[in-house]
């Protein structure tokens, strides 16, 4: 009986554990209707001098990518739900996923390898640690049709 109330439990957990971007269509959203429906954010930043894009940081470190005015991701720490790299490969499941080492652009002090975990059709990248299965970091973006 404890059994089916702890599945239950954990099941009303994953299904209110949604996205937190909410109103946010990337690639469609402007600057000014994230700033509208957010406020005002915390800070921004320039990605690099080359690159002419602006990164809008948000409480809870919540951050959104401008480029051209318009936002194209949104990156966000994981819910408990979604700190698991078995929900990602469950959600994802018959879905075309493609699994990159972000190795070469950073270097971990405590030996972690970072990867991460794409899948195209969902609009969604999932950053993880590689030796523990742990999600760091959810990337969404605009989805793209196969």
């Amino acid at each position: 009986m404890r059994f089916y109330i702890l599945i239950g439990a954990l099941g009303a957990l994953v299904a209110c554990s949604g996205p937190r971007t909410g109103k946010v269509q990337f690639g469609v959203t402007t600057a000014a209707q994230l700033k509208e429906a957010r406020g005002e954010p915390v800070s921004q930043q320039a990605v690099t001098a080359e690159h002419p894009s602006q990164v809008l940081i948000y409480p809870q470190d919540e951050k959104f990518q401008v480029e051209k005015d318009i936002v194209v991701a949104g990156f966000r720490n994981p819910t408990l739900a979604e700190q698991s790299l078995l929900y990602w490969r469950h959600r994802f499941q018959g879905k075309e996923t493609t699994f990159t080492s972000l190795d070469q652009h950073t270097e971990h002090s405590h030996g972690a390898s970072e990867m991460q975990l794409r899948c195209p059709s969902e609009g969604l990248t999932i950053v993880y640690d590689s030796n523990r299965d742990i999600v760091t970091r959810v990337v969404e973006h605009a989805q793209q049709s196969n």
